[in-house]
């Protein structure tokens, strides 16, 4: 009978856990900016070659504070380290991470993560979105046999940058009452305080 080949497949979808709220601190290094998975079909397995990405700005002329862009699957490293390259437009840059090589198979899944340093002058409250462009703008994933698999590409949440974050300190409820304290007394506590840090690690 007649033998046909069935036609490899792959989903992406995002797995970070970003919105609209995610905040990422000016100075970060290895600052995660994307997660998702691949997922293979389940008629053939996938090999993912190139995977180019399109960081698209809100704000013009910020494709270079991000740096040293790795891409991990599975916590593992592959490809190089890169840095973005401007296109035509001042609000878009692109990544290539080629030379991947991985092989997925069928109705299998591999976790991917896209880190960058960000620069301590970003701008504050700029706003990004990531894309994986498709088979035909620049990536390449295939089946084993080199057929391409129609990737279409995937946009992720935009997310934001602030330049820092926040420390509040406020009273503890539990600090003593100056009316209760004994005179002469030593190593008493007379106060006790709560310090919260919001969208960073601060040092006191």
């Amino acid at each position: 009978g007649d033998v046909y080949k069935r036609q490899a497949t792959v989903s992406v979808t995002d797995n970070s856990g970003f919105g609209a709220s995610t905040k990422f601190v000016a100075g970060t290094k290895d600052a995660k900016i994307a997660k998702f998975l691949v997922n293979a079909g389940s008629a053939a397995p996938i090999k993912v070659k190139t995977l180019k990405f399109e960081i698209t700005w809100l704000a013009a002329n910020e494709y270079s504070k991000l740096t040293n862009l790795k891409l991990k699957v599975d916590g593992t490293q592959v490809s190089t380290t890169k840095d973005a390259i401007l296109g035509s437009a001042n609000t878009k840059a692109y990544v290539t991470f080629d030379n991947i090589n991985l092989d997925i198979a069928k109705s299998g899944q591999k976790t991917f993560e896209l880190y960058a340093d960000v620069a301590t002058d970003i701008t504050a409250t700029a706003a990004f979105t990531v894309t994986i462009l498709s088979n035909a703008n620049g990536s390449n994933i295939t089946d084993n046999n080199s057929v391409s698999t129609g990737y279409a590409g995937s946009a992720f949440t935009a997310t934001n940058v602030i330049t820092g974050g926040s420390l509040t300190v406020t009273t503890d409820g539990n600090t003593p009452n100056e009316a209760i304290l004994v005179a002469n007394t030593n190593d008493v506590e007379v106060a006790k305080f709560k310090l919260e840090a919001t969208d960073d690690t601060m040092e006191v």
